[in-house]
């Protein structure tokens, strides 16, 4: 088992090279899951500001033959505590869909193509994705850019996703 700690105590210039030194990844092999995410990178204020704790959300489109997914907002209540929706009138409160297309070096998550304009200023993000061990995609290392005008911005935000339990609820694509 791959000790987290080290990771989410990690700098940014850390960050970058576990980000550069991960392993390629499938969107196949992510689609099913609920993934537990943990916001990395950010200062603190930034974070009281967003948030530490959320999940993405992975499922396969067959009459599409593409995997989409979205982001759940989580209780952000402590690392130590378990991921847990946020629901609206007892449905998870969904946002930032996005279409998990194949690269060279892993995983892109698109935020422009499944919103469809509806994702607001997350239609420019884009968040490549790379597992942090050779063949196994339960840990996923991420780092959000934003495409603007074809061009690529970094931003400080780094994230961690972790293999959680399997899609029960499937959120209707916008």
């Amino acid at each position: 088992m791959y000790d987290i700690q080290p990771i989410i105590h990690a700098t940014r210039a850390q960050l970058h090279d576990q980000l550069r030194a991960g392993y390629p990844c499938t969107p196949e092999e992510l689609a099913g899951f609920v993934y537990e995410g943990i916001s990395l990178g950010l200062p603190r204020w930034a974070e009281r500001l967003s948030w530490k704790k959320f999940q993405k959300a992975f499922v396969m489109e067959p009459e599409a033959s593409h995997v989409r997914g979205w982001n759940i907002r989580t209780v952000d209540d402590g690392l130590e505590n378990p991921w847990r929706d946020q629901c609206v009138d007892g449905v998870p409160n969904t946002f930032g869909h996005f279409i998990a297309e194949q690269r060279e070096t892993g995983v892109c998550l698109d935020y422009s193509r499944q919103g469809r304009g509806g994702n607001g200023a997350l239609n420019g993000l884009r968040d490549p994705l790379v597992a942090l061990q050779a063949g196994d995609p339960t840990l996923i290392l991420g780092r959000s850019y934003l495409s603007i005008f074809g061009k690529r911005w970094g931003t400080p935000s780094y994230f961690l996703l972790r293999r959680g339990r399997e899609v029960s609820f499937i959120a209707p694509a916008p």
